[in-house]
């Protein structure tokens, strides 16, 4: 375990309380459990608890792992693990009715600790959002989301500085009532990309609400990290139109188009870098 920097795990609603329990129980103990199976190793901080409907019979998780040695702290209600070149954190958040403003708070406190233990610049950020397409008061809650995030950083960095600091991500939607965020986070920048086939997420129009989605296409970690690209969540998005809608293989020949764009481009071919 001590060359561990993060585990999620994932929890399905239906496990009953039991299970939850035992995967939500502080995880700064040294003997948490930080997965809803039976006999799943202890694992320290940072460890994320993500609740989702489940395939199979156990608790799935996932871990990223260094070469040597890490250090794990707390930063508040944020939980984070570094080696020296890398940090990972993790913040669970409880939702009570104000999205906006719990997610900029919530992002706020993200920042500030990457940017506190020296490791400033986002390389992948993961986030898991209860009914991401449900309606909060009239409005769609990735909308809410999407505000509340690009106010964190907006105050943060200036609305004229924040486009250079979005990174590669990810938003899915979840069970119950925390947002679950993780994020890679390195010392020097990487390099952010875009795709040709697809106007920047940040710059879309406000028909898909106040403040658009804070992230790039893909980051490219910085050298001292290896050729290590990190790709944001990617759908069948032309432009930044939705493509084959109701037709789930054609997205799916959409995406993979996407995907396959951004790995055969390099950075200064059709990749071009993400310009503030």
């Amino acid at each position: 375990d001590r060359h561990r920097l993060l585990t999620v795990r994932f929890v399905d609603p239906a496990a009953g309380l039991g299970a939850l329990r035992q995967a939500t129980r502080p995880s700064t103990r040294p003997s948490t459990r930080c997965g809803a199976a039976p006999g799943a190793p202890p694992c320290g901080p940072p460890c994320a608890v993500v609740r989702n409907r489940v395939l199979g019979h156990s608790s799935p998780a996932e871990s990223w792992f260094a070469e040597g040695p890490v250090r794990r702290e707390s930063h508040g209600p944020v939980e984070w693990a570094e080696n020296g070149a890398v940090l990972f954190a993790s913040l669970a958040s409880r939702l009570q009715g104000n999205l906006a403003e719990e997610t900029a708070r919530h992002f706020e406190a993200l920042l500030a600790t990457v940017e506190e233990q020296g490791f400033p610049h986002l390389l992948r950020v993961w986030n898991f959002l209860p009914g991401i397409n449900e309606l909060e008061n009239g409005t769609e809650r990735y909308r809410l989301f999407n505000t509340g995030r690009a106010a964190a950083f907006d105050s943060r960095y200036g609305v004229a500085g924040a486009e250079a600091r979005f990174s590669a991500s990810s938003a899915v939607g979840s069970s119950g009532d925390h947002l679950v965020t993780c994020l890679a986070a390195a010392k020097s920048p990487g390099l952010h990309l875009g795709n040709p086939r697809q106007v920047h997420a940040f710059r879309y129009p406000t028909d898909y609400g106040p403040r658009p989605p804070s992230f790039t296409r893909a980051t490219l970690a910085p050298p001292e990290l290896g050729q290590v690209l990190f790709l944001s969540g990617t759908a069948s998005i032309a432009g930044h139109e939705t493509r084959h809608v109701g037709k789930l293989l054609l997205q799916l020949e959409e995406t993979l188009h996407n995907i396959e764009t951004l790995l055969a481009a390099g950075p200064g071919e059709a990749a071009q870098p993400v310009e503030a």
